[in-house]
């Protein structure tokens, strides 16, 4: 009996840790400058083509917050989506001098930053796609590379402003206008 009340209990507790989340977040896109809301605006229409809208819009506001943050020294990542810069150089084959000029598109070239982390999400799908799981397999590894185990908390995080996303469009469908 009291294994049942103690497991009850931390399931209310995650459900309103959850929903605090999820409404602290709403708050967080309520507040966005108009370059941050421009930049989900275009997130979300681009990630419409492929149906990763919300995954996409995720994504960039956890890594840059919409552009806010375009440099991840410690990684190193760069740009709106946060691709990594290792990834990128094997990607492109390019020497150091390459590698720079590849960050600083990175940061100024949204539209390269987005074909890459749409690349990489591509990726990770085709790694997962006969998998259970394979779009929370494919967010945790588009953080965390094969080692996905590392990217549950970055998984949380990314559901988390989906939910939050998915009220915001819903409480603002009648003031916002997402190009198709």
């Amino acid at each position: 009996m009291k294994l049942i009340l103690i497991l009850v209990l931390i399931l209310v507790f995650i459900v309103t840790s959850l929903l605090a989340n999820v409404d602290t977040s709403l708050h967080e896109l309520q507040t966005l400058s108009p370059t941050q809301k421009q930049i989900m605006l275009k997130t979300f229409s681009k990630g419409k083509k492929y149906d990763l809208e919300y995954t996409l819009t995720a994504i960039c506001w956890e890594e840059s917050q919409f552009g806010k943050y375009l440099v991840n020294i410690s990684d190193p990542s760069f740009g709106y989506f946060h691709n990594s810069i290792k990834t990128i150089q094997h990607r492109y084959r390019s020497n150091n001098w390459n590698t720079s000029r590849l960050a600083e598109r990175l940061i100024f070239d949204f539209d390269f930053g987005f074909e890459q982390a749409l690349i990489e999400l591509k990726f990770w799908q085709n790694v997962y796609k006969d998998k259970p799981l394979s779009w929370s397999n494919t967010v945790k590894s588009y953080n965390a590379g094969f080692n996905n185990i590392n990217g549950v908390r970055y998984l949380e995080q990314i559901k988390i402003k989906i939910k939050a996303l998915r009220k915001y469009f819903e409480l603002n469908k009648n003031n916002i206008t997402v190009n198709k």
